[in-house]
């Protein structure tokens, strides 16, 4: 966490952007930023499974340098590890 200390020292706001797929994970780097005096908010896009695989599908057809393609049957694997946020964790 020392990387994140440097950071909420010199900045006002900033974002963390991570999968943070289990409330057990949420939980964890939540009580770590929060141990170094930062405000925790978190925000949940919610996008349901259908218009995820339409947004993979469209990036599979064109993918981008770098990146890989992801099949449909991974998708369903990963959706089915995804927790998504409690009413109480949105409301910290």
């Amino acid at each position: 966490m020392e990387r994140s200390e440097k950071s909420s020292q010199s900045w006002d706001k900033r974002g963390v952007g991570n999968g943070f797929w289990s409330q057990e994970e949420r939980a964890k780097y939540r009580s770590e930023a929060e141990a170094f005096g930062a405000h925790v908010e978190l925000i949940y896009l919610k996008v349901d499974r259908d218009e995820l695989w339409a947004r993979l599908s469209k990036r599979n057809d064109n993918l981008p340098a770098g990146t890989f393609v992801v099949r449909e049957d991974q998708l369903d694997l990963w959706f089915s590890w995804f927790e998504p946020p409690t009413a109480d964790e949105l409301d910290l």
